[in-house]
């Protein structure tokens, strides 16, 4: 996506540059997402937004899992858990397997593992970022 690459670019831009120019304007406009895919992210950021859902694409990320076995590991009832998993579903995060009765759930698009690491990096920076802070 053309977006990232530019935010990449614009990382190593002159931190002290108080303006853009009309070139640099029409340039950052360019690369904005379209409204399609912001809605797309937004969707995704927002189905990462709750621990519940959180915690249950961890534990799916580790092994497979039907909703009895994630109730007993996640601690929460049959309701509760189900509205998430059909929410994670909605967003493309887990899909299904259906043997018989038993509905199986597991990670769909391994993508969502890049933002997971990306987001303890960024917590790891942030921390490290906090304590220099602190010694200083």
């Amino acid at each position: 996506m053309q977006f990232i690459l530019y935010i990449r670019y614009m990382q190593r831009i002159d931190k002290n540059c108080t303006y853009l120019t009309k070139e640099e304007i029409k340039k950052v406009s360019d690369y904005l997402p379209k409204k399609e895919d912001l809605n797309k992210m937004e969707q995704i950021f927002s189905a990462l937004s709750m621990q519940t859902r959180l915690k249950i694409i961890c534990a799916l990320s580790v092994k497979r899992a039907c909703v009895s076995d994630l109730q007993e590991i996640l601690s929460l009832n049959q309701t509760t858990l189900s509205h998430q998993l059909a929410f994670l579903k909605n967003a493309g995060i887990i899909d299904c397997d259906r043997y018989g009765k038993t509905v199986v759930y597991y990670i769909s698009n391994t993508g969502v593992f890049s933002l997971l690491s990306a987001s303890v990096d960024f917590i790891e920076g942030v921390d490290k970022m906090q304590q220099a802070l602190i010694l200083d």
